[in-house]
């Protein structure tokens, strides 16, 4: 089993970037809260690093609309109409909502913590 935790917690060390003065986890997108700047604006957000190597914050999604991605007919025709097929890079929002609309993975799978999820996995898999 702690073989099985090192492997859990290694993806929560990873190194610290730091976006206007505060450290922040790359690729992790998060809802954007009451307070937050952008609220209202935008649904997500997600520090990354652009082509200049730049840790940037990039906002997405309609904060009035829901994600109905689990409808194939409606994903198809997200996908479609946002080329999904090449999303470009990372540090575009075109990419991340295409992300978001992937089969397979919820969009709760994105925006919940890594480690509490992969924790109750471990636990889930261990016999006592």
């Amino acid at each position: 089993m702690k073989d099985d935790l090192d492997v859990i917690f290694a993806d929560e060390r990873a190194e610290a970037f730091e976006y206007q003065g505060k450290k922040v986890t790359l690729n992790k997108p998060r809802r954007i809260g009451k307070g937050d700047p952008g609220y209202g604006k935008k649904k997500f957000f997600v520090y990354v690093k652009n082509d200049r190597g730049n840790v940037v914050r990039v906002m997405f999604g309609d904060p009035n609309l829901e994600i109905k991605r689990d409808n194939p007919n409606r994903r198809k025709n997200f996908r479609s109409r946002h080329s999904c097929d090449n999303p470009g890079p990372k540090w575009k929002a075109r990419y991340w909502s295409c992300k978001m609309w992937e089969r397979k993975k919820s969009v709760t799978d994105y925006t919940s913590s890594s480690l509490v999820s992969a924790f109750v996995k471990a636990l889930n898999n261990t016999a006592f």
